[in-house]
């Protein structure tokens, strides 16, 4: 598996690479070379209230749960690692921030996994929304008919998702079959601390899915969760572009705002496509393209790229690094990984 993971993480690197040399090194080092101290400490600034946004939202889901958001931040900056450390660019580390949470806390691994389902539907909704922002606008813009099947697509994706979860509360035999076939799916792994649990856990699957579902029911009919959660997410989204807006600001060039969301929309959508880990390679590729068909020198759109990547990815990865060092969670992650 690590092996794996080291062979996709160069493949990526060797992509990106690749793209810098098919644009021009010397172009792309002449735009990174513009970028002033001042705006490489708010980029940082903004990676850091993204990641602290992004655990506060899990921690309103949990709300009901005792668990502070001391116990959730480091736990959620374990995930952000683990999503950059996936295929799946956005989504990689939703078992393993659950798992967490219930082996450091005293919450059960039914209200946990709860938990995290909820919060990544409040992640996902409000993009549903962008999307359709972003296909009135690319329309307007005439870009290939592809992009806007790309979104449309995604927009299918986030329908089918938040779709799932309403089952879920609303459906016990569904819950039932869904913790049969996660517990079944662990308990053949050949990771000896999942095993034991999920094995554990077949015994008594039915007192599980009664917490699982009560937890769900609980949290989705909870209004100051839906809409404190809804807003935490839409918070997130403005970091976000901004955090690119000040990447194009750093190197001298103004990009309006409706586009920065535009491209990270589409991005975000196709790198749910499995890959390398956090698509490295394909989202340098893609954002360069993307912002190309919007007029923007490639050169320029690929150094505002590494550059906000580097924060976003990199840096982001290391915070999770020291989380993981704080937390002493290696080992078990080790066995995951």
């Amino acid at each position: 598996m690590r092996l794996r993971f080291l062979l996709f993480f160069l493949f990526g690197l060797f992509l990106v690479l690749g793209v810098v040399w098919w644009i021009g090194p010397k172009e792309v080092f002449e735009e990174v070379v513009k970028v002033r101290l001042e705006y490489l400490l708010l980029l940082f600034l903004l990676q850091v209230l993204a990641m602290v946004l992004w655990a506060f939202r899990w921690s309103i889901v949990l709300k009901h749960s005792g668990v502070s958001f001391r116990s959730v931040f480091p736990v959620s900056l374990v995930g952000y690692l683990i999503n950059n450390m996936t295929p799946i660019g956005v989504a990689g580390g939703e078992f393993a921030r659950g798992y967490l949470l219930a082996r450091l806390t005293k919450l059960s691994t039914a209200k946990s996994a709860a938990s995290v389902i909820v919060d990544l539907f409040l992640d996902v909704v409000p993009v549903f929304f962008l999307l359709l922002l972003a296909i009135s606008f690319i329309a307007a813009y005439h870009i290939p008919s592809a992009i806007i099947f790309v979104l449309a697509l995604g927009c299918l994706v986030l329908v089918l998702i938040a779709a799932f979860v309403f089952a879920l509360v609303a459906d016990a035999q569904l819950s039932l079959r869904m913790i049969r076939y996660v517990v079944s799916f662990f308990s053949v792994l050949p990771l000896p601390y999942l095993r034991e649990h999920a094995l554990d856990a077949q015994t008594r699957v039915d007192k599980i899915v009664v917490v699982f579902q009560d937890a769900m029911t609980e949290n989705m009919t909870d209004s100051t969760i839906m809409f404190s959660g809804f807003f935490v997410s839409l918070l997130t989204w403005v970091v976000s572009v901004l955090r690119m807006y000040f990447a194009f600001k750093a190197i001298g060039v103004e990009v309006p705002l409706m586009v920065l969301l535009v491209v990270r929309i589409i991005v975000m959508t196709v790198s749910f496509i499995p890959f390398t880990p956090g698509s490295i390679g394909l989202w340098e590729g893609l954002t360069t393209f993307m912002f190309s068909l919007f007029y923007i020198k490639p050169a320029t759109a690929l150094a505002a790229t590494l550059l906000e990547r580097f924060f976003s990815f990199w840096i982001g990865s290391l915070i999770g690094v020291a989380a993981v060092a704080y937390l002493g969670v290696w080992p078990i992650l080790k066995e995951r990984l």
